[in-house]
């Protein structure tokens, strides 16, 4: 029996232990996937990766390198357009899956047709793979939900939490959405090089279905010093994609005070952006008016332990 997934794995000079790592535990699923899709963007400095033809268990791996360098945002599109599976698990090529995944996401998909998406909450692990906490320094998803409980996340409320606390939905690695979904909404936006991964979970919900969220981890994200997103903030690439998807979503914020905190949160994240690549003058075009001061201050205590207001419009979406 396999689940009827693809599991898409899209590489760019991936460390050959993390690759390694990343099979097993796809190797180790209670129910396999359907197939696993590696998509290899070429590389002037790599060598030829030792990828089996197939995972112990059966499933085959279907290996493609680009003809020439997608970037991240293209190869991830590359690998869903290669996939035959009803569902696709998008993962990235240093995470690694726990052993009933698979057979979870699929459940999911199947019992609940309305929604368009299974997303789950991820564990983190380091460099070795042992565990660790997030790193993590503003309000996160994990302060708005309770340990174990599910949500259903439609488009108005998941874009308003989207724009005020990241990404709601976990990691791509966490996240199993059906494929008819990516065709739909015509695949991931190359004009994000950072967020890709949340504005096309925000199109999704808008056009296919609400996204179903549990907080049980079904993946670990591994953190290390090569990860895209410590280049992504010190060349204020996270910056400029949370500005996007802002523009891009900010009719869903139809209370003023949200659209308000909204704008106040993009400072905010800039002020932590800030302090973790200890670059203080991104923050002096920032512009103050005294409601934006009042907004930015209210989201700073938040940030530093004031219940989260997300915390409630949550709650209003979780399943009893």
């Amino acid at each position: 029996m396999h689940a009827r997934i693809s599991v898409a794995i899209p590489v760019f000079r991936p460390r050959p232990e993390h690759l390694a790592a990343l099979l097993a535990s796809l190797e180790a699923q209670t129910v396999p996937p359907l197939e696993v899709i590696l998509t290899e963007d070429p590389s002037d400095d790599g060598g030829p990766l030792e990828v089996p033809e197939r995972l112990a268990g059966g499933p085959p791996v279907r290996r493609s390198l680009n003809p020439q360098r997608l970037g991240m945002v293209g190869n991830w599109n590359r690998a869903v357009e290669l996939s035959t599976g009803e569902a696709v698990l998008m993962m990235g090529q240093d995470d690694v899956l726990l052993p009933s995944a698979c057979e979870t996401h699929m459940g999911v998909l199947q019992e609940t047709p309305a929604v368009s998406a299974s997303a789950s909450l991820p564990d983190f692990i380091d460099d070795s793979g042992a565990p660790r906490a997030p790193d993590q320094r503003s309000v996160g998803v994990r302060r708005l939900t309770t340990p174990g409980a599910r949500y259903r996340l439609p488009y108005n409320l998941l874009a308003v939490l989207a724009l005020l606390y990241g990404n709601v939905t976990g990691e791509p690695c966490g996240t199993c959405f059906r494929k008819d979904a990516w065709t739909a909404v015509g695949g991931y936006s190359e004009s994000f090089r950072h967020s890709a991964d949340i504005d096309f979970m925000l199109r999704v919900a808008r056009e296919c279905g609400p996204v179903q969220l549990s907080t049980v981890a079904l993946s670990a994200r591994r953190i290390h010093a090569d990860n895209a997103t410590v280049e992504h903030i010190a060349q204020r690439v996270t910056a400029e994609d949370r500005e996007r998807l802002f523009a891009h979503h900010r009719a869903a914020l139809t209370d003023p005070e949200l659209r308000q905190r909204a704008e106040a949160r993009l400072i905010t994240h800039n002020l932590f952006d800030s302090l973790r690549t200890r670059d203080l003058r991104r923050l002096a075009a920032a512009g103050f008016s005294p409601r934006l001061t009042r907004a930015v201050a209210s989201d700073l205590w938040e940030n530093l332990g004031g219940r989260p207001r997300g915390r409630d419009l949550m709650e209003s979406c979780r399943e009893r």
